[in-house]
């Protein structure tokens, strides 16, 4: 073996090189084991591993010196190291019993080898028996193929009378040299790929097989590795088949000097079949990116750490920001309400980590600061077995949960009216009753003065006991409701006056054009905006200006502050009279936002809780709306639609 490494036979003429060129087989041989992505080795009859290319290191992981001081089983799984075992061990015996002499076919089989960190990679092996002079069997040499991305680029191995030429034909890269652009050498595998024959390129120039299109930038790169300019260590190209398509080609080189001359050798893969499957997933790609794009639904993917990776078109809407020049936050926990983030941290980790968790509902923030309520549906998604990150759909359920406090509120007024209805009578006959009896005692003749002041004062606190249970019977399912007229302007202005008389808080009024009246009784209407006016006021300990708008809403004023307002409060089509009071307090804070109308829901220090369940209770039973805009410290902004009359008021 060693001799014939070291003192090579004469080898026959080699069509694929140019006459009078200098290029022994060894130097051939170390040029192409050091540049292709295959592991040659050679073994002696034992099994034990003599010699490892370098490529062995890009295959697996090892350097020559570790892999070589590797046993077999240390290489290969316990089924590969038997396998590889049994088949070099029949080929060996078959050898030594002339089955197999010199220049017969190769063996080829496929194992599982073990890279250096831990991961099992398929490699697909072509080995031969190396003879001595006198036939007998005294080594095995062969080539190891990473094919887990490329199995489907399996090679048939040929017979050649030298180890270059069988090296050369397991490589199912083409291996080619040239000099200023002139090929020098082609190898064999050059014919799969393109139809040409290794010596119907020899002596010709790069330029005749190249893509015109590309010639300036492979001069431009030519130049430059030749110049001692830094170049890519590889590059795409494309090169003339016998077909007349052009084929496409990831190409490896580096400089090479022999005999005080430059030349350029340089690996060719041919990659047009994985550029067309690109290709083709690129155009899938792109149909389904629109088809998502479209969704009303939001769909994203994030890393482990929550950050975006990708969000279709809804997500942008959803949030309220623009993708072309407003990109979302690029933390998806940025967009969730700080009240919620631990929450979905966790959630995050439990399903990366392998659990179904099933949907989950959080709230989150809009661009401009405001609310809304989304599910989330996701799960991970791995690469090689390993998460990375998640994927999932946004659903705004905004409506559906108003849609469900609504619900509950309503479930919560029936109560009320269930209890309200049952003792109303009753409590209003003790009430009469104990009224009179207070009256009767009030005149008799010589009580004294004290106890006079006494009964007025009970009788003071039954009328409000009395006017209480209005209120509770009128947030109560079945409160009648009065069909009449109120004079807006006047309790407006009687209302304000009244309640904000030796408060810090001043006022100012507006009413808009073309006012309409509004067929609610006067009490009710001014139960409303003193409700209101007052809750202003208080919101404002320091003082404050409370802001009153009057205006008409609807089909006759088609302002985009119209509809806005009319969406907002979620009204059906037609006219109606806005009452908006605003103030400068301390605003509500957004989780009880949802509560205020709640019927007993206070954070007032001995607050009833009804002021405002009456206000919307009063509001509805007439077909109006009442909504409520406000973020803490920057005030509070309530609006009433009750439906217009068809005159002014």
């Amino acid at each position: 073996m060693e001799r014939t490494m070291e003192n090579p036979k004469p080898e026959p003429a080699d069509a694929n090189i140019v006459p009078g060129m200098t290029l022994d087989a060894e130097t051939r041989l170390k040029l192409i084991l050091e540049n292709t992505q295959d592991s040659y080795w050679i073994s002696d009859l034992s099994g034990k591993t003599i010699y490892m290319s370098p490529s062995v290191e890009r295959q697996l992981g090892y350097t020559v010196g570790e892999y070589l001081g590797m046993t077999l089983e240390e290489r290969l799984p316990a089924e590969s190291a038997k396998k590889m075992t049994s088949v070099l061990h029949e080929a060996i015996e078959g050898a030594r019993l002339g089955l197999f002499r010199q220049g017969s076919p190769g063996i080829s089989f496929e194992l599982l080898h073990r890279h250096k960190n831990g991961r099992l990679v398929w490699g697909e092996v072509h080995a031969s028996i190396v003879f001595d002079d006198g036939g007998l069997p005294v080594a095995v040499n062969g080539i190891t193929r990473n094919i887990d991305e490329r199995k489907r680029y399996e090679m048939a191995l040929k017979a050649s009378e030298t180890r270059y030429r069988a090296i050369l034909s397991q490589i199912p890269d083409a291996v080619v040299i040239h000099r200023k652009g002139t090929f020098v050498f082609v190898s064999d595998a050059i014919e799969k790929i393109t139809g040409f024959k290794p010596h119907e390129l020899v002596g010709r120039s790069i330029v005749d097989f190249s893509d015109p299109a590309e010639v300036p930038r492979l001069n431009e790169i030519g130049n430059k590795r030749e110049a001692g300019e830094p170049v890519p260590g590889f590059h795409e190209s494309r090169i003339l088949s016998t077909s007349g398509e052009y084929r496409d080609m990831e190409v490896r080189a580096t400089l090479l000097e022999m005999d005080d001359k430059l030349f350029t050798i340089a690996v060719l893969t041919d990659i047009t079949e994985r550029k067309r499957a690109d290709e083709a997933a690129r155009e899938t790609e792109g149909k389904y990116r629109d088809l998502v794009d479209l969704l009303p639904t939001g769909v994203f993917e994030t890393d482990l750490n929550g950050r975006a990776v990708y969000v279709n078109d809804q997500m942008y809407r959803l949030f309220g920001y623009d993708w072309m020049n407003d990109p979302l936050p690029s933390s998806i926990f940025d967009t969730i309400a700080p009240e919620c983030r631990e929450q979905a941290g966790e959630n995050m980790r439990r399903i990366a980590g392998g659990e179904s968790i099933g949907p989950r509902e959080y709230t989150c923030l809009r661009k401009d600061g405001t609310r809304f309520d989304v599910q989330i549906h996701s799960s991970v998604f791995l690469r090689n077995g390993a998460p990375i990150g998640m994927r999932g759909v946004m659903l705004d359920i905004t409506d559906r949960k108003l849609r469900e406090r609504e619900l509950l509120k309503a479930n919560k007024l029936e109560a009320i009216g269930v209890l309200a209805g049952g003792i109303a009578h009753d409590f209003n006959n003790i009430l009469t009753a104990v009224m009179g009896n207070l009256s009767l005692a009030a005149i008799e003749d010589g009580l004294p003065a004290e106890a006079r002041n006494f009964i007025v004062e009970a009788e003071r606190q039954i009328i409000r006991a009395r006017d209480l249970t209005g209120r509770l019977m009128l947030v109560a399912k079945g409160g009648v409701i009065i069909r009449k007229d109120a004079p807006v302007a006047e309790i407006i202005g009687d209302v304000v006056d009244f309640n904000l008389k030796g408060s810090k808080s001043s006022y100012w009024v507006r009413f808009g054009d073309d006012v309409p009246a509004i067929g609610i009784d006067g009490d009710s209407f001014s139960q409303i905006v003193t409700s209101l006016v007052i809750n202003a006021s208080q919101a404002m300990p320091k003082g404050g200006v409370i802001e009153i708008d009057v205006s008409r809403h609807g089909s006759r004023k088609r302002s985009a502050k119209a509809r806005d307002a009319a969406g907002e409060a979620g009204l059906p089509a037609g006219d109606y009279l806005c009452l908006s009071i605003r103030d400068e307090g301390i605003g509500i804070p957004p989780e009880n936002l949802d509560r205020i109308f709640d019927p007993y829901f206070s954070t007032k220090p001995g607050g009833s809780g009804l002021g405002l369940a009456v206000v919307q209770a009063i509001v509805e039973k007439n077909g109006g709306r009442i909504t409520v805009q406000s973020r803490p410290n920057e005030g509070t902004r309530f609006a009433v639609y009750l439906p217009a009359a068809d005159r002014p008021a």
